[in-house]
């Protein structure tokens, strides 16, 4: 039996992707809608050093620079340049736009080599002998395949399968590099605004048919979270249905980040110049966060935003957060007890009250942090603010209601201390011996006490709840302000994903599946040494928005011990819906609803 090698495959199978190239004729300057563009050779094996390095296996760069010579008869890369990126550009005619979409799309590859003729031999053993077809252009015929042009323009090589498309190429190739991202070590970028009507249609068609097919409910979701989501999601198609016709760009980058150790990867979206979405978007301008330095504290939850908004945004904030109040209202009208309804009632009053001062700021700087470590849990929620006559009055009333359930031998200490224009307040709390879950929350706490405290300034606000609450809010107050740069993050959210694990086992049901698992990525994330990271985050782009997500060194080592382990049984994956608009401050319930809206001005931009 005859067995082709591996370096083989890998050639043969680079060459059959120009299968994506069709005999389609231009009449046009070529100008690709898809653009991939690819790092470097020199950039691209010191990130596979740098991975090979973290899974104990530093050679596979050398390793694999010895397959690439024997594959070219020693020759190897002499006429590749290793500083230049390289990549690939395609076009979808308006012509047959289904069959473009089905994978046939003229194209050419953009190779950064500086000797045709050279470059020819090294693979002639792999693809077979080159001939000149006419002055300058080589055509190469694989067994079984299409032939294949070669031509040198400038700098660069260009190959297709369509030999008129050379001639509709300009002069400089690497130019249909640009703008796809020199940042990310691969990145795919889809001019959208310039693809035939029909293919746009097609394209968002075909994302509906997807994301609906895959509305399955998953094994660990309730009924109540499944209807949530599937109205997410019908929501999300409504806003692409009605605002596709304005985006510019999308793009998809992945870059391995050495400096920082760990792997990112970007989904960005532009809207075309002038249009009703880039004045939507003005509205939304990232600021330097007053809170940035707490993720130095290690909480092992960090969820924040720090952005200047205008306009209907904020109007359509101050109308969730009444619909919020509406629903926790009727809810606390379910109590038996009428002097516990009048209570509730109170409280959630001045709850809103206090969120919706926080919400007229012309500069939401808000963060919610957690620390979930067994005896010093914590959660943290901080704010800028000019107003903080609602947020006092919150307090007191805290302190009227606690005082009144007994059980809770409530302490309360207000003006316990001041730091600089901060004055500190706290209540101690006593966990009431019928609270269910008491023995794991006394394990969990280290004591049979929590400590609510509170930091109100001229300008500011922080709130804790849990162990040395007071102790945290002066560490949080005594972080000096970062001096990064410009920020271009809306909103972000950080997780460590050990510490949420743990939590997971002490509050899991004894047994169940979802604890055993959290059991093992918890012992898994202890013999790492290093915090097991995941960052995702809201990105502002001229014109547009990003969806970033990053994952620390500690993450990917996480991964490779639980694959190594099988620490975790394949589930079935729902299709993931939109990504949530900014959320209600903390301190606001959850709807418990099934109805699910997004404010119109962010989901109807065009309007």
């Amino acid at each position: 039996m005859l067995t082709v090698p591996w370096s083989r495959r890998i050639v043969v199978g680079l060459w059959l992707s120009l299968g994506w190239v069709a005999a389609y004729a231009f009449a046009q300057e070529f100008k690709p809608h898809v653009v991939v563009s690819v790092a470097s050779y020199d950039e691209l094996k010191a990130d596979l050093r740098y991975l090979g390095g973290l899974f104990g296996n530093a050679q596979i760069a050398d390793a694999f620079e010895g397959l690439i010579l024997m594959s070219t008869r020693g020759q190897g890369l002499l006429v590749w340049d290793r500083t230049r990126r390289w990549g690939m550009a395609l076009q979808i005619p308006e012509a047959d736009v289904s069959q473009s979409l089905s994978g046939e799309m003229p194209g050419v590859f953009i190779l950064p080599v500086t000797n045709l003729k050279q470059f020819l031999t090294a693979i002639e053993g792999l693809v077979g002998a080159a001939e000149e077809v006419s002055a300058g252009v080589y055509r190469v015929s694989p067994p079984d395949q299409e032939p294949v042009f070669f031509q040198s323009k400038g700098r660069w090589v260009v190959a297709t399968q369509q030999r008129d498309l050379l001639r509709k190429l300009p002069a400089d190739p690497g130019k249909l590099l640009e703008g796809a991202g020199t940042q990310y070590d691969l990145v795919f970028r889809l001019n959208f605004g310039a693809l035939p009507s029909a293919a746009q249609e097609a394209l968002v068609e075909q994302l509906k048919r997807e994301m609906q097919q895959g509305l399955i409910q998953a094994p660990t979701e309730s009924d109540e979270q499944f209807r949530r989501r599937q109205a997410a999601v019908e929501s999300f198609l409504a806003w692409v249905e009605d605002g596709y016709t304005e985006v510019d760009e999308l793009a998809v980058g992945l870059r391995i980040d050495r400096a920082r150790r760990a792997a990112r990867t970007d989904l960005l979206v532009t809207v075309l110049p002038g249009s009703a979405g880039e004045r939507a978007l003005k509205q939304l301008a990232p600021e330097k966060s007053t809170w940035s330095r707490v993720a130095e504290l290690n909480p092992t939850l960090l969820f924040g935003s720090s952005v200047k908004v205008s306009g209907p945004v904020a109007e359509d904030l101050r109308l969730a957060l009444e619909d919020l109040r509406k629903q926790a209202l009727a809810e606390a009208e379910e109590e038996a007890d009428q002097e516990e309804v009048s209570l509730r009632q109170s409280l959630v009053n001045h709850l809103f009250d206090a969120l919706s001062e926080l919400a007229k700021q012309p500069n939401w700087d808000w963060i919610l942090a957690l620390w979930t470590k067994p005896g010093e849990p914590l959660a943290l929620f901080a704010a800028r603010t000019a107003e903080v006559t609602q947020v006092n009055r919150l307090l007191r009333e805290i302190a009227r209601s606690v005082e009144k359930r007994s059980e809770l031998e409530a302490v309360v200490e207000p003006e316990l201390a001041v730091e600089g224009d901060v004055t500190l307040h706290r209540i101690r709390l006593k966990i009431p011996k019928d609270e269910e879950n008491r023995e794991k929350l006394v394990e969990f706490l280290g004591q049979e006490e929590v400590e609510l405290a509170a930091g109100v300034g001229s300008d500011r606000v922080i709130l804790a709840a849990g162990v040395k609450a007071i102790d945290r809010i002066r560490e949080v107050l005594n972080l000096r302000p970062s001096s990064d740069s410009q920020p271009e993050k809306v909103s972000w959210l950080t997780m460590e994903v050990g510490g949420l694990a743990e939590m997971g086992v002490y509050f899991g049901e004894e047994s169940s599946e979802q604890r055993n698992q959290a059991a093992q990525v918890a012992e898994a994330a202890k013999k790492l040494g290093v915090p097991a990271r995941l960052e995702i985050s809201v990105l502002t782009v001229p014109r547009g928005l990003g969806i970033g997500s990053e994952i620390n060194e500690g993450f990917l080592k996480l991964i490779l011990q639980l694959q190594q382990a099988q620490a975790i049984k394949p589930v079935p994956i729902p299709t993931p819906g939109p990504v949530p608009a900014p959320p209600i401050p903390p301190g606001a319930a959850p709807p418990s609803r099934p109805e699910f809206r997004l404010p119109p001005s962010i989901m109807n931009p065009i309007r």
